[in-house]
């Protein structure tokens, strides 16, 4: 678990995650380091958490909203502030082939 290696290691200040759709487990995971707030950098891909981690990507990103207070996805133009899950998943699906990377912080 990602707590059990912050305890081994020490609190990171940044945690990057990309596990094909197992996000939602890692943050299960982390529950001490989630409260040590340090900024995740966490892919989103709407197709390998559906299909890999089995979680629909709309309570995803519900979640990931719910957690951090500032959830930005990256874009050529720089950083886009996620305010809208709706609007952020049509953009992830048919925009983005599925894929963004956000950066969650607490802003």
């Amino acid at each position: 678990s990602l707590d059990a290696l912050a305890s081994q290691h020490g609190m990171p200040s940044l945690v990057k995650v990309d596990v094909e759709g197992c996000e939602m487990s890692v943050l299960d995971s982390a529950k001490a380091v989630i409260a040590a707030k340090p900024i995740f950098i966490m892919e989103f891909n709407a197709l390998c958490l559906s299909n890999f981690g089995r979680v629909n990507p709309r309570d995803a990103i519900d979640r990931i909203l719910a957690t951090f207070s500032k959830v930005e996805f990256i874009t050529q133009q720089g950083r886009q502030l996620v305010t809208d899950p709706y609007v952020f998943l049509m953009a992830n699906i048919i925009d983005h082939g599925s894929v963004d990377n956000l950066i969650c912080s607490w802003g």
